[in-house]
């Protein structure tokens, strides 16, 4: 399990100077690195958890502990389309104005493109 949690993080951080005992945001994980590693993690793992989970677990001893017991008998919902989210409609605003908030209800697909 440590490995597989050492592969995700060194994925994210793009190296592998971090050991099972280092903060891994104090080894260069940001808010939205924690994103990609929560994605990775979730599905190595099967389970459910959150980016903040990460962050109240930073190391992967910690993290260990945690994903042994975490969202075991909790599935993921995978719907179609996902609603923007307040930051991704500030976001839009900022790129194209009120078209881009009123005419793009759902570009978040859950399907692979």
């Amino acid at each position: 399990m440590q490995q597989t949690l050492y592969d995700c993080i060194a994925e994210v951080l793009g190296h592998t100077e971090f050991g099972i005992t280092t903060d891994i945001y104090d080894a260069g994980l940001t808010s939205i690195s924690a994103i990609k590693l929560n994605i990775l993690i979730s599905k190595a793992f099967d389970i459910v958890i959150k980016t903040s989970d990460i962050k109240d677990h930073p190391t992967i001893q910690m993290l260990e502990s945690f994903v042994k017991t975490a969202g075991k008998g909790t599935k993921r919902e995978v719907q179609e389309n996902y609603p923007l989210t307040n930051t991704q409609e500030r976001y839009l605003y900022r790129m194209y104005g009120e078209y881009g908030i009123h005419h793009l209800q759902y570009p978040i697909s859950s399907e692979a493109g």
